[in-house]
């Protein structure tokens, strides 16, 4: 989208080049044009007018920071985890392997990679209770 709008922008200096009164005016008709051009591409995209009341687009900081925090105490509790059971968690809840997967690879029977994620999974839950939300657990 950027390079679309700097290249319409400088298509349009080619163009309208007239329309610039002096030397002078250059950088300010150019950043309006480029204005007008980012703003144009962001409502095709979105296909709707850009609501001026809106002043923040997507998370909030504070948002994003108690996320990156509950995403590092997940870090530290999984490897707080004995490897066998930070294995089959990281395997089946992160690398998304099936239950199958994880057997071959790790060579554990089917009941006993079930048992291990059972005790993983009801581990991490106690252990994280005091950072997350209901929802989150």
């Amino acid at each position: 989208m950027a390079e679309d709008a700097v290249q319409n922008v400088f298509v349009k200096l080619q163009t309208d080049h007239t329309a610039i009164r002096n030397v002078e005016s250059v950088k300010s008709w150019i950043y309006t044009v480029a204005r007008n051009e980012a703003f144009g591409e962001l409502r095709r995209k979105k296909g709707e007018a850009l609501n001026e009341e809106i002043i923040w687009q997507g998370e909030l900081p504070d948002d994003q920071l108690a996320k990156k925090d509950r995403k590092e105490i997940v870090k530290i509790a999984l490897n707080l985890l004995h490897p066998t059971f930070r294995e089959v968690i990281i395997l089946r809840e992160y690398e998304q392997l099936s239950y199958a997967e994880i057997v071959q690879i790790t060579g554990a029977t089917m009941p006993t990679v079930k048992t291990r994620l059972f005790k993983a999974r009801k581990a991490l839950i106690e252990k994280l209770k005091p950072y997350l939300t209901e929802r989150e657990l």
